[in-house]
């Protein structure tokens, strides 16, 4: 199976990576920035030419020059081992947002009948809140930030969703 072989998951079809595998990436020269822009918020960037630990099967992979775009949610847990330096864990989740093939002008959302980069992340946000939500309902029913009009199809429906993420 190539990547660009047509593949499906749950009834959406795709290319790429089959769903199940995994990469393991070094990031040798990560440049972290970032900037307080009040008490607990801050902005971040982050720029690194990364690198696969084990080189790529060959014949494997898109072309070069081919560019993806990914929104990232994760959390981020430091400890302070020195002066000047933190112990840093980051994990969570990246969501496809669009691609841009060597050859193209545009990425994968700047064209007719695609979803906009916009409308992709209040989608990506709109169901992660959900499931909070959904989680929260089903281990804290009286939370206050709960919505009382969930319905026990809400609450299975979180159930299947939540098996996709373990």
């Amino acid at each position: 199976m190539t990547f660009d072989d047509m593949k499906t998951f749950n009834g959406q079809k795709y290319t790429g990576m089959p769903v199940g595998l995994s990469h393991h990436w070094n990031y040798p020269n990560g440049d972290w920035e970032e900037t307080k822009i009040s008490p607990d918020l801050w902005k971040i960037r982050f720029s690194s030419l990364k690198t696969r630990k084990t080189p790529a099967p060959e014949g494997s992979g898109v072309p070069l020059n081919t560019s993806y775009h990914w929104y990232i949610m994760a959390d981020q847990q430091v400890t302070k081992t020195t002066k000047d330096d933190y112990q840093t864990v980051m994990q969570g989740l990246k969501f496809k947002v669009g691609h841009k093939r060597p050859y193209w002008k545009n990425w994968s959302y700047g064209y007719e009948d695609q979803q906009t980069y916009r409308q992709k992340v209040i989608g990506i946000l709109q169901s992660t809140l959900q499931q909070l939500l959904l989680e929260e309902a089903a281990e804290n029913p009286r939370s206050p930030v709960l919505n009382p009009d969930l319905s026990i199809e809400d609450l299975n429906f979180h159930f299947k969703l939540k098996k996709l993420f373990e």
